[in-house]
């Protein structure tokens, strides 16, 4: 049951090459006294620790921290994770291959990872307006007015927001008005009325005390009426328009013909779950468009689930294995 298997490696806090599958070497030159893999596939690896990372007050002893995803990670004989039931144990050729459950120095622990939200439509079908798990509402109906410069997809339709691609208008418009990343972005659209009222809400997210949203918009022209109108809300409540609060500047932002970068400190809402709101409010407009929208330092409570050690070990290579330890120690899991 020593068996190692190939994973995938994630290295944080330092540059890095690959020597070969399964095993990372790491140049000299980087300062660091610490680092942390990632472990985000099978139940074991190769680590190759070199003296770059040494540790000043160690000597040659380097503090490594495995952080493992366990979300859907299933070990030998098909046994799949469940932390109601299951302890998870690190065993290697730095403990001599001790044996699973036996020293709860290599037990490792449940953790919180914080993560960055970020949206840049790409997984999405070009020109769909079904924008899940993403939420969209049209307060206003009817049909939106045609431009008169391009034809596309759905144009002239009724819709609140939809995935825009400019590669495959007639004629395509990415070289005016291209994405920030990829090859789509969200768009409003002005219905055949005054006074404009679509909102695109977010997935739930989890704040915390560092949390920052960045996102980029851009109003398609300013031919009718200056800027495209938009509004930045939040909610700690529900998805539903009346549950936001206004977090934008005034009444409402006028969105320049230039990709604009707006920025917002979310912190004050840290430990809450949160849904994010924008809001197209145009009084006689014509498209608005947000692209990349990024929210640093957050949690998915529910989504993945991360276990945790930390380790003093010597310069080399060393292999190791995770192992799943139920009611009492064991090689046969892992």
């Amino acid at each position: 049951m020593k068996t190692t298997f190939t994973f995938i490696l994630a290295i944080i806090l330092y540059s890095l090459s690959y020597a070969q599958k399964g095993e990372s070497n790491i140049d000299r030159t980087s300062k660091n006294e610490s680092f942390r893999i990632i472990d985000n596939s099978n139940f074991g690896g190769s680590q190759n620790i070199l003296p770059s990372m040494k540790s000043s007050k160690n000597g040659d002893i380097y503090k490594v921290t495995f952080l493992v995803d366990v979300s859907n990670a299933c070990a030998e004989g098909n046994i799949w994770f469940d932390p109601e039931k299951h302890d998870l144990y690190i065993s290697g050729t730095f403990n001599d291959w001790t044996m699973p459950g036996t020293d709860e120095l290599f037990k490792l622990q449940p953790v919180e990872v914080q993560t960055e939200f970020f949206e840049n439509w790409e997984g999405f079908d070009y020109w769909t307006t079904d924008l899940h798990p993403w939420t969209t509402y049209q307060l206003t109906s009817g049909e939106t007015w045609e431009t008169h410069y391009i034809d596309f997809p759905g144009e002239g339709t009724e819709f609140a927001w939809i995935i825009f691609n400019p590669f495959e208008t007639t004629p395509p418009i990415d070289d005016t008005h291209p994405p920030m990343s990829g090859n789509s972005y969200a768009a409003a659209m002005q219905y055949k009325g005054l006074n404009d009222n679509k909102w695109l809400i977010s997935p739930k997210m989890e704040i915390t005390s560092s949390s920052i949203l960045m996102f980029w918009a851009i109003s398609f022209s300013h031919h009718y009426g200056g800027g495209e109108r938009m509004r930045v809300s939040i909610s700690i409540s529900g998805n539903e328009p009346e549950d936001f609060i206004l977090i934008s500047e005034r009444n409402y932002i006028e969105v320049p013909r230039e990709w604009t970068l707006y920025t917002y400190d979310l912190s004050e809402y840290a430990n809450h779950n949160l849904f994010l709101g924008f809001q197209f409010v145009s009084s006689d407009g014509e498209m608005l468009i947000i692209d990349d929208i990024t929210v640093s330092d957050v949690n998915f409570p529910g989504n993945k689930v991360y276990y945790q050690i930390t380790l003093e070990l010597p310069e080399g290579v060393h292999e190791y294995k995770y192992y799943l330890v139920e009611n009492q120690p064991t090689w046969d899991i892992g």
